[in-house]
């Protein structure tokens, strides 16, 4: 069985959560990653919110960028069966 790692991305509305979440996903499928995606309910699936995503994806990741502070926070749960 494999691990789960989950990565949630939130913020404020319009602060470039999706585009930021899109990055993510399509670095880590790029690398080999098995990746479950689940968007927003803005999107009806992965394919919309991937073309979505793609226009004027350069634009955007540079206005986000100029307004917006990353802050990567890595937390570990608690194995529940005690056998860390």
């Amino acid at each position: 069985m494999k691990n789960n790692v989950t990565i949630t991305i939130e913020g404020r509305i319009k602060s470039g959560k999706s585009r930021v979440a899109y990055i993510v996903k399509e670095i880590l499928k790029v690398h080999g990653f098995d990746v479950e995606f689940n968007p927003l309910p803005d999107f009806s699936n992965e394919m919309d919110f991937n073309r979505a995503m793609r226009t004027n994806l350069d634009e955007a990741c540079e206005a986000i960028s100029e307004q917006t502070k990353i802050v990567v926070l890595e937390k570990q749960k608690k194995n529940i069966l005690g056998d860390d």
